[in-house]
Formats: structure tokens, sequence, C-alpha cells
């Protein structure tokens, strides 16, 4: 199947691209191209990168500012405006939420705004079932980590009968 998006096409979908390469053309100010512009860009998948592209106009509102053409075969996930605008609303919430956290930590007072936007960029949640010890103390001291709830453990020492 012959997969292109073309420049002005009213932008419906974010799309996730799983396998291929695919082209981003661009048309120059004031020119037409029936072949959908100059290449500006080549994205390409791989064992760990999926990279996506379309979020712009669905953020905007806008149609789409450049075409895109697929030059190898491959497959494509798409999400609609929906969906996609829940998803991002979601993790704008969280980042937000991250943010706050952060602020309250005493040692990353020093940091401003931007500073704490990229640390909480970077930060991994990880979740830790109640009773597992998940790391040696090594690890542990070797990483930054910052408890953001936890549930209440009470520990009861017994005595033996006589």
């Amino acid at each position: 199947m012959f997969f292109h998006l073309f420049i002005g096409d009213k932008g419906d979908k974010f799309y996730v691209i799983d396998s291929g390469s695919f082209e981003v053309r661009v048309v120059g100010l004031g020119k037409t191209d029936s072949n959908g512009g100059d290449v500006v860009h080549v994205y390409h998948s791989g064992p760990e990168q999926h990279p996506g592209f379309g979020e712009l106009s669905l953020m905007y509102d806008k149609p789409r500012a450049a075409s895109v053409i697929a030059i190898t075969d491959g497959k494509l996930w798409a999400l609609d405006r929906v969906t996609f605008k829940a998803v991002v609303i979601r993790s704008m919430n969280t980042r937000k939420g991250i943010i706050r956290t952060l602020r309250k930590v005493k040692i990353l007072e020093c940091l401003n705004f931007q500073q704490m936007q990229r640390l909480a960029d970077i930060l991994v949640e990880e979740t830790f079932d109640e009773g597992t010890l998940t790391h040696s103390l090594t690890h542990l001291l070797s990483h930054l980590l910052i408890l953001t709830h936890a549930l209440r453990c009470e520990h009861h020492h017994a005595r033996r009968a006589r």
C-alpha cells in the first residue's frame, strides 16, 4: 500500500512509525511541486527507534505543514485527534505533578523552572510491591530516589510465650 500525506491536508491523526522509512518534504514559499517538495528529513525506524509525526496539525488544528511519503514498505500506528489530545494532556498533568513534588525536595530548591522541567522529563518511575526489596544498598545509594507516596506499613514485635 502506498502511504502519503500531503502538505495542506487536514491533520486528523498522529502517526508512529513501527517499521520502514518515510521522507518529509516541504515545498518552498511560492512554489508548487507535484512530488511534494524538497526532502527535508527522513524518518527511519529501528529496534528502539519509533519516530512520530503529525502532532503539530493536531495540537494547533492547522493543515499539515509538510508531505510525508513512504520510501520503503513499512507499518504505521495512528492515533486519532481525541486520543492524542487525551494522552498529551494526561502527560502534561503528570509532568506538572512531578514538578510540584520536586519543588518540595530541599536539595533541589536551587534549580530554576527550566532545570526542574528537564529533571522531570528524565525521571523514571519505579513501583515497588509491598514487602519486596528490589535493589541492593549500593544501587540505592547511587540513585536519587524521591518517594512520592507509600502505604503505611506497621511492624509488630511479638514476644515468645514462656
